[in-house]
């Protein structure tokens, strides 16, 4: 996690055919297109929450990982199933769900289909106060 920056194009030349960014927190798009986006921090963003769920960077196989989950989960539930181990089952089962099934949107191939990280703090947000809410009621 600590390895993670924003994206940032630091192209010197138009002609320069080298890929800039850190393996497995690019935006798909990017490899194509060699333009960073917004929606292209939304897919890094992505990447990290996944990585703090599941305990698991890039470089050991995170998006394969989380790609089996996810027919599994259909995108919503059953992410429980990808929590980091040493968390001993120790979490709350909807609120994981919830983070996960965000940063699933946030990992979309599609950039179009990827929320703003205005909807990500809103909704991570309401995660945030359902939990507060519970604790307190």
């Amino acid at each position: 996690v600590a390895d993670f920056g924003l994206s940032r194009e630091e192209m010197v030349s138009r002609h320069a055919s080298n890929i800039r960014g850190t393996y497995g927190y690019l935006d798909p798009e990017y490899i194509s297109s060699r333009s960073f986006t917004k929606k292209s921090d939304v897919y890094s963003f992505g990447v990290l929450l996944f990585e703090l769920i599941t305990g698991r960077n890039p470089q050991q196989g995170l998006m394969e990982y989380v790609e089996l989950a996810a027919i599994n989960a259909e995108g919503k539930v059953g992410w429980e199933e990808i929590a980091d181990s040493r968390l001993d089952g120790i979490f709350d089962v909807p609120e994981l769900n919830d983070v996960a099934a965000l940063a699933y949107k946030c990992v979309s191939r599609i950039s179009r289909k990827r929320p703003s990280m205005r909807d990500m703090v809103e909704a991570l947000t309401h995660v945030v106060k359902a939990r507060y809410s519970k604790k307190h009621h």
